[in-house]
């Protein structure tokens, strides 16, 4: 599970849904659910200098749903630049234990296939220099199978942003990826803010010659993951065969497509061959490397089904998943000079 640090105490626990039966999640106008209609067994306590409780989700209901932070009272607001070192727990499971930056993300994750019925949330002030402080905050997360899940859910300061589920590959749902964890092959439906992959990428690669004129025989880029978890794909640009430059030369596949995982790092190579003024027995080349990775965005539109780009606008944000860059639609390759 993906969640972000928003900061703050109890207080901004917030639940929204999409109000009658069986709404479009992506064009809906979501409303908040009253207290009344939340899950009692999701609990907040915040804590103050001397461990004592000063706010929890009750305490928060029935003062009229009074947002206005307590000084000195959980965690700082949103507004206040900080950081915290977060625990999060199964039963007999750590999901995660580190230190987290005011609206950043961080990741609950379990060795096993599940998560446990409560999921304990743990935030603790950071001292710079010496380390974990004081117990902020304490958080029960109701994340039981036989409750739903829902994307932008906020339990205290901690917002979910992305989940994984099962699901059978053989069904024909375009959404259940065949993924492979140490050796062990399955179907994952990923539900999210973001996008996970992107297919709409062509790789231009430029060539020129400063010096004197080069006859172009061969033109190679080579595409791979820096962690060689897919295949290497080669891509040749025979239709600059023959050319000669300068002019420069800038090549596109036309006929192939790239497609890249969110948050991955490609290796992209080009190898240039040819000959120096047109002479065959002056054989030349150059060869050339770059990287390419295209970072989470929420700023993507919602398209269904599935909505997996996002379709509360509302909840979308800059820099929470690496940066906030969206992913261009052209990704450029190793512009060589001979």
């Amino acid at each position: 599970m993906l969640m972000l640090y928003n900061g703050g105490g109890c207080y901004a626990t917030n639940f929204r849904r999409c109000p009658g039966s069986n709404p479009d999640a992506c064009t809906c106008t979501k409303q908040e659910l009253p207290c009344d209609q939340w899950i009692d067994k999701n609990t907040c306590e915040d804590f103050d200098v001397n461990g004592n409780t000063c706010n929890t989700i009750l305490q928060f209901c029935a003062n009229g749903s009074n947002r206005n932070p307590t000084p000195g009272c959980g965690p700082p607001p949103a507004n206040i630049d900080h950081q915290v070192y977060i625990e999060a727990f199964g039963k007999d499971e750590l999901y995660f234990a580190g230190t987290v930056q005011v609206n950043r993300t961080w990741t609950a994750a379990t060795v096993g296939d599940t998560v446990d019925a409560n999921t304990d949330i743990f935030t603790y002030e950071w001292i710079p220099g010496v380390g974990k402080g004081r117990l902020l905050q304490h958080v029960v997360f109701h994340s039981s199978c036989s409750q739903e899940l829902y994307l932008t859910d906020q339990f205290g300061p901690h917002q979910l942003l992305e989940f994984d589920s099962f699901c059978q590959v053989s069904c024909n749902d375009p959404a259940c990826k065949e993924v492979s964890e140490n050796g062990i092959s399955f179907g994952r439906r990923r539900i999210s803010l973001f996008l996970e992959s992107v297919s709409d990428l062509s790789l231009e690669l430029r060539a020129t010659s400063s010096a004197d004129p080069v006859l172009l025989s061969q033109v190679l880029a080579i595409f791979t993951p820096t962690d060689f978890s897919a295949p290497t794909e080669l891509f040749n640009f025979s239709d600059v065969t023959g050319r000669t430059v300068p002019p420069a030369v800038t090549v596109n596949p036309v006929t192939t497509s790239i497609q890249i995982d969110i948050d991955k790092t490609y290796t992209v190579g080009a190898v240039v061959t040819g000959f120096l003024n047109g002479n065959p027995f002056l054989p030349c080349q150059q060869v050339g490397t770059t990287i390419l990775s295209c970072q989470k965005s929420a700023n993507i539109p919602c398209a269904c089904p599935p909505c997996f780009g996002g379709g509360d606008p509302d909840n979308f944000f800059d820099g929470g998943g690496g940066g906030g860059k969206k992913p261009k639609k052209q990704a450029t390759g190793p512009s060589l000079d001979f």
